[in-house]
């Protein structure tokens, strides 16, 4: 007689006529409501953020869930030179945004390590927001493209069903560098400079140029980065968006001091402190 269990099958005391094979099958049936999960990772924001109270009324905004958007999912970007404090003021602005429930289905955090000597791959970023989530071990899909996707639904599904969750990306800046990219990210740019010359947004044209001068910096080009940041000046001020003026000024004066051209660093350093304005 034949005798099942939860693991095996006793055939002790069983009759066999002819030849006799096994076969094993394991099926795995994830159940990720009891995985550990890491959504309130965010790290503490630093105590004190000097001068960025403008930044932060204009970032908060953006984050702020509405009901008529049509965006389930808003990425909000901080870019600039690095050591400028734009991971201060992403904490700021994610706890805040946390602070007022605007993020139910929690948040996540990763710090790609972007200026170090072994940044973090984007295949490693995306394991770890995986993981974050609780999807790992035998859920996790065995390509890079299907994780991605996995991730990308997570999200959207969460928003869908009001559990909208924020992800800090930190520390992104010289990620590119270290995997011999940052060309291809100023041949990419400076596309989207035609395209965007082409169609006449200045603002967009503007943006492109702030991007495409920090990219330029962060490569070491110090004779390329400030003539890139003088175009986008030029049209923020044409514009009398003395707020990104401001910004664009500041970035000038801190290439300006990497290259040692102090006094064209002073001078920057002048003008953004006035707020740009013309007198």
């Amino acid at each position: 007689m034949t005798a099942a269990y939860d693991d095996h099958i006793d055939l002790r005391g069983s009759d066999f006529h002819g030849s006799v094979s096994g076969k094993v099958e394991y099926h795995y049936h994830g159940d990720r409501a009891w995985a550990p999960v890491a959504m309130s990772a965010l790290p503490a924001a630093p105590v004190n953020l000097i001068g960025r109270d403008d930044d932060l009324v204009r970032i908060l905004p953006t984050l702020e869930p509405r009901a008529e958007s049509g965006h389930p999912v808003v990425i909000c970007a901080v870019s600039g030179l690095g050591g400028i404090g734009k991971t201060a003021l992403a904490l700021h602005a994610a706890h805040r945004a946390d602070e007022r429930g605007w993020f139910p289905g929690g948040t996540l955090f990763v710090d790609v390590a972007g200026y170090s000597e072994r940044p973090l791959h984007p295949d490693q970023v995306v394991s770890d927001l995986l993981d974050a989530l609780g999807i790992r071990g035998r859920d996790l899909p065995a390509s890079s493209t299907a994780r991605l996707a996995l991730y990308r639904s997570q999200i959207f599904q969460a928003a869908g069903d009001s559990r909208r969750a924020a992800a800090v990306i930190t520390n992104l800046g010289c990620a590119l560098s270290a995997a011999g990219r940052l060309a291809e990210a100023v041949d990419a740019l400076q596309d989207a400079l035609e395209l965007f010359r082409s169609t006449g947004d200045r603002r967009k044209e503007a943006t492109v140029l702030t991007s495409l001068g920090a990219t330029q910096g962060q490569m070491g080009r110090r004779d390329a980065a400030p003539s890139a940041y003088n175009q986008a000046l030029d049209i923020w001020e044409s514009l009398e968006d003395w707020h990104s003026a401001g910004d664009t000024l500041r970035n000038l004066a801190l290439v300006h001091q990497d290259s040692r051209s102090l006094a064209a660093a002073g001078a920057a350093w002048a003008r953004a402190a006035t707020g740009n304005r013309p007198v």
